[in-house]
């Protein structure tokens, strides 16, 4: 059995209100903000003097929520902190059909409330995200990036809200950019790097095999153009010469024991980047741009929660088996729609992987086994 709690600024939701609650959906996203949107059910109070929930000003701009899951025995998971960013309500005539959606967004949201423009000397851009992070007072996991800016040389101009620039010095490097929650305290980093793919993966997701099965359903799909090969051309500010970067493979971790760019006929894609201005950016943008063509095979399931006994989370990994010698092995988790309705708890995700077939380290025995 799954339950959840919601915490309103820190306190947990009113019973009233909770009984009010028809629809939980969060979202995490590798690539997008975590997203979170309740459904209420509104009426007329009783006394007439107002609409229930809607005009208790309970969700007011940027009130902040936390969402915990709990699975069974297990401790609670805070799947995502967020802040209100939009309502939206539904009158009708009938009765019990009125509603009022709520959505809150990662505290992203509180890194895209104001565009400035800001210099940036003498420093990387791993310098620069790090420091971002801590004018927002979060701690952060920052993957050092080499280039330096010399003030007399490269002047790194922000023009743009915090997160839009730190979406843009990621780019650069094929990085990510979030605020990742940590699932026990609820405590929030930020991070600015490569995707994680060497922690252990976070459980086992299995399909076609009786009663040890736990996925609903698993569709893969493997998607064969995706190019194998970056090439970025770019002229020199000083001599007008030409610039080039390329990369001709992924750096990152093979999740699989057949790579997948050595399983296709290699493909070009040339790249005309704008505001890199030295040799070193060229090629962090060429590999940046290889690592994340080579996640070219993509699953998409649903959990059966039941059997499955825990909460899956995005941006990391996890183990599949019994999708053939092709598809079965790690993957990497990019999306988890944590959903409630009607008290039913589902967990629809979307998975990534560089590789295929299973590597010979890979465990494929569940825990209680």
């Amino acid at each position: 059995m799954a339950t959840f709690t919601l915490l309103v600024d820190g306190q947990v939701l009113d019973h009233e209100l909770l009984a009010q609650l028809q629809t939980v959906e969060a979202e995490e996203h590798l690539q997008m903000a975590d997203m979170l949107r309740l459904v209420f059910n509104i009426a007329v109070k009783e006394d007439g003097s107002g609409w229930r929930v809607l005009d208790d000003a309970v969700f007011s701009p940027l009130t902040h929520l936390q969402l915990q899951i709990t699975v069974g025995n297990n401790d609670p998971v805070t799947v995502i902190d967020a802040y209100v960013v939009e309502t939206q309500t539904a009158f009708t005539n009938n009765p019990g059909e009125s509603t009022l959606t709520v959505t809150a967004m990662d505290a992203g949201v509180l890194m895209s409330r104001r565009e400035v423009v800001r210099t940036w000397a003498g420093m990387s851009d791993s310098d620069i995200a790090g420091t971002i992070f801590n004018d927002y007072g979060l701690s952060s996991e920052v993957e050092t990036t080499d280039v330096t800016y010399e003030e007399d040389n490269t002047l790194i101009v922000q023009r743009g809200t915090d997160m839009q620039f730190l979406q843009l010095l990621a780019q650069r490097h094929g990085f990510d950019v979030y605020i990742d929650v940590d699932p026990a305290s609820g405590s929030l980093t930020g991070h600015f790097g490569p995707v994680r793919l060497d922690g252990e993966p976070q459980g086992l997701l299995t399909i076609h095999m009786g009663q040890s099965s736990n996925l609903n359903f698993l569709n893969v799909r493997w998607d064969m153009l995706r190019p194998t090969a970056v090439q970025v051309d770019n002229i020199d500010f000083d001599s007008g010469e030409n610039q080039t970067g390329s990369a001709g493979s992924s750096d990152l971790t093979l999740l699989g024991g057949e790579d997948l760019f050595k399983s296709t006929t290699p493909r070009m894609s040339r790249v005309l980047p704008s505001g890199a201005a030295i040799d070193a950016e060229l090629l962090s943008i060429a590999q940046g741009l290889c690592n994340r063509s080579s996640l070219a095979v993509v699953a998409e399931g649903e959990v059966d929660t039941r059997n499955f006994g825990a909460v899956l989370r995005a941006k990391r990994t996890v183990t599949v088996r019994g999708a053939g010698e092709l598809y079965s092995g790690i993957y990497l988790v990019e999306r988890v729609l944590h959903a409630f309705i009607e008290g039913e708890y589902t967990q629809s995700f979307t998975l990534r992987r560089n590789a295929l077939a299973p590597r010979r380290q890979d465990d494929f025995t569940p825990e209680e086994e």
